[in-house]
């Protein structure tokens, strides 16, 4: 049995790799230990919608609109999203993997409505 399971309301859950208890709403990665934050521009999971520690419960939403992420920095409406390093959201850059779309804008520790779709920027 995979250590990741999925349901029909756009969640995800899986087991945390890390102490993500100051996490919630950064963009996450599912690796072979679990779930953890994701690094700069790579491939994401989703958005992390709760506050596990170590070994507990990672929910998470992969995809759909009304998520919320924590910014790295400044970022407008419309923007293409993707990951920084420790896992916050950045304006796109050419090779990365999105994350999303930015409904509102937002500058550096701020929390931002995103529609969750996640693809590859080429």
């Amino acid at each position: 049995m995979s250590q990741f399971t999925y349901n029909s309301s756009n969640n995800s859950q899986g087991v945390s790799a890390a102490d993500l208890r100051t996490k919630m709403f950064y963009i996450v990665k599912e690796t072979s230990a679990g779930v953890d934050v994701c690094g700069d521009g790579v491939r994401p999971s989703g958005i992390l919608i709760n506050t596990p520690n170590t070994n507990e419960i990672a929910e998470f939403i992969s995809v759909g609109p009304g998520a919320k992420v924590k910014l790295y920095t400044t970022v407008t409406k419309g923007q293409v999203l993707s990951s920084y390093t420790g896992g916050l959201a950045q304006p796109i850059g050419v090779g990365h993997w999105m994350i999303g779309f930015a409904k509102e804008d937002g500058v550096a520790n701020d929390i931002i409505e995103i529609d969750v779709h996640i693809g590859y920027y080429a």
